[in-house]
């Protein structure tokens, strides 16, 4: 005897669904994130259905409105924007939202993630430490990105703390990972400048 979940959702009026989106399946932080949303929902009893926005708030949107389609019974998102009313306008709409390591800003999420930046002024009081002079940060594009963006900051703030005769805004490389030139590019820039 297997019961049917469909009969069981219609009179329960939940749909034991959870729709997740993630900003970037590829990387290899969304792989753990999969698998650990996935183990936690599944011990709960729910399912997990899965969309990759690949960082496009337009194709987030597409996919929380496919998921709301579905009558899921909620949402964990790893947004695509720091800014991002549509999202807003669905917590308000009363659907449960937990935000999965990026925040977005004007509202306050439900959030899971790690958002400690403590780490960054320990590193560079490491380097410094162990005699290195210049110290650059890579990343992503940040300014949509709120876990990027704060990295960012908190690179910045120690290059000031640990290295106050550098430029910080000089010593961060935005790359784009999809242009293997860029990233050349670059580490070629930072060589240049030693």
């Amino acid at each position: 005897y297997h019961p049917d979940r469909s009969a069981q959702r219609l009179k329960s009026s939940r749909t034991m669904l959870i729709g997740c989106v993630i900003g970037d399946v590829s990387s290899p932080f969304s792989a753990l994130l999969l698998k650990g949303i996935t183990s936690v929902c599944e011990e709960s009893g729910y399912q997990v259905l899965f969309a990759d926005s690949r960082e496009s708030a337009r194709r987030e949107k597409r996919a929380l409105r496919g998921f709301l389609d579905n009558r899921v019974d909620g949402l964990i998102v790893n947004s695509a924007s720091y800014i991002n009313p549509s999202l807003i306008r669905v917590a308000c709409e009363g659907v449960p939202v937990v935000l999965c390591d990026r925040y977005v800003k004007d509202f306050r999420f439900p959030f899971v993630g790690g958002q400690d930046t403590s780490v960054m002024p320990q590193l560079l009081a490491h380097l410094k430490e162990e005699g290195f002079c210049k110290v650059a940060f890579f990343t992503q594009d940040y300014r949509t990105n709120s876990a990027r963006l704060f990295r960012r900051n908190a690179f910045l703030q120690s290059i000031r703390d640990y290295f106050p005769d550098e430029d910080g805004e000089a010593l961060t490389y935005v790359l784009d990972l999809s242009d293997n030139k860029n990233t050349a590019r670059c580490i070629r820039q930072l060589l240049d400048s030693c």
